[in-house]
């Protein structure tokens, strides 16, 4: 039940260039060390958390593929930014989360790089 407040919120913070971004630095990382393990540890657990969830809901009512992209986002992981251009890269996916964007009065995500969705 919390994804569905949850999952929207979370896109909807996104930045616009959040795919197009070339540094993933974080605020964690700028700021110092002392919170950088907590918040990593947090933010991949929900992370973990929220992607179970999400492949429940593909079986169960929900918003399910949303909120595993959403999950995916969060954790940490080799080749995390080509996994997320790629899931973005899917028109449907891209065009739903930028109308809940507009929706929201916030701007659309800008488009993933052309290559990160070749299956090559």
């Amino acid at each position: 039940m919390g994804t569905l407040i949850a999952v929207p919120m979370i896109l909807i913070w996104l930045p616009a260039d959040y795919l197009t971004a070339q540094s993933s630095m974080s605020v964690v990382r700028r700021r110092g060390a002392l919170w950088r393990y907590p918040y990593w540890i947090l933010k991949n657990l929900f992370g973990a958390i929220f992607i179970i969830a999400g492949i429940a809901m593909l079986v169960l009512p929900g918003q399910g593929i949303l909120t595993i992209v959403l999950g995916l986002a969060l954790i940490n992981f080799p080749g995390k930014r080509q996994v997320i251009h790629r899931i973005f890269g899917h028109p449907r996916i891209f065009h739903a989360v930028n109308r809940l964007r507009v929706r929201a009065g916030k701007p659309p995500l800008e488009n993933p790089p052309t290559g990160s969705h070749d299956p090559t």
